[in-house]
């Protein structure tokens, strides 16, 4: 059993967040799909549509993003978008750490997709505040200067572990991330870093049938090309960004174990309690008895 809370280096934090994906690849990508699936198709499904729309319906501006919100009819789909690649953010964030919780709590033993989701609806609400005012906190600090945007967004990026793990409300919340990334500002802007990169190649191994197909569009030789095949391109894409975005989220949350470790020592409190309680008897065969 890989232990959670323990004191680890950088190229530890990264090797055990590989190890686990791989060790639970089946429980977790099955609650992926179940859990994060359904919006992470219907954005990818959304996405290509949009994708798909004739040039005349997306504006005249230059950027096709903000095209897209020159024509009344794209804009609700642009706004449906959006919300679809948040709460499939959320989904994929909220499935990982519960499967983590799971894992701890029953050690050794099947880590169901039920029992996952109850982590996930529990934590949903909380997360999702946690998420808008860790936007706009960013947001402010961005727009004050750059540099505190990008370091408040390095600190907020553990905010929905410590939401997830300690039950924290949103106040709170942001308090103890500035708590725990004190001194370790760096270590988890170099672990974000190094592994957006790696979910990037990932992803882009996904999106390279779309990044041909639009290449070879353009260069005109595709022409009335059925909207069906643009919309599975952007599903498949979308499902490359989904597995990407898991491989980073396990990372902040070995982050989040390592640096609570540091600071508490939880893990070894707990292997010191359960040497102390070893060969102890235990209250469950005396409750089941009677």
């Amino acid at each position: 059993m890989i232990p959670l809370y323990r004191q680890r280096d950088f190229g530890e934090k990264i090797n055990v967040t590989f190890q686990y994906a791989i060790q639970h690849i089946r429980s977790l990508g099955l609650a992926l799909v179940y859990i994060a699936g359904p919006t992470a198709l219907a954005s990818g499904i959304v996405n290509g549509y949009l994708q798909a729309l004739p040039v005349e319906n997306r504006g005249s501006g230059n950027n096709p993003f903000f095209q897209l919100f020159e024509q009344g009819g794209p804009i609700a789909l642009v706004v449906v978008y959006l919300v679809l690649m948040l709460l499939t953010s959320l989904a994929v964030i909220l499935t990982t750490y519960g499967h983590l919780i799971v894992y701890n709590r029953n050690p050794g033993e099947p880590i169901l997709v039920p029992a996952i989701w109850e982590e996930v609806k529990a934590a949903f609400g909380r997360s999702l505040l946690v998420t808008i005012l860790a936007f706009f906190l960013v947001m402010l600090g961005t727009a004050l200067l750059v540099l505190p945007g990008i370091y408040v967004g390095v600190a907020l990026s553990l905010g929905i572990a410590v939401t997830v793990f300690e039950e924290s409300r949103a106040g709170a919340t942001i308090g103890r991330c500035f708590d725990l990334i004190r001194g370790k500002w760096w270590s988890t802007f170099g672990l974000l870093f190094v592994m957006s990169l790696i979910g990037y190649i990932l992803a882009l191994a996904f999106a390279l049938p779309q990044l041909i197909f639009t290449i070879v569009k353009a260069m005109g030789m595709l022409e009335d090309t059925p909207r069906v095949v643009t919309i599975l391109l952007a599903t498949l894409t979308t499902i490359g960004n989904t597995l990407s975005a898991s491989l980073t989220t396990l990372a902040l949350a070995f982050q989040y174990f390592n640096l609570v470790e540091r600071r508490e020592g939880r893990g070894l409190l707990t292997a010191i309690d359960s040497i102390g309680r070893a060969g102890e008897p235990t209250q469950s065969d005396d409750d089941e008895a009677y």
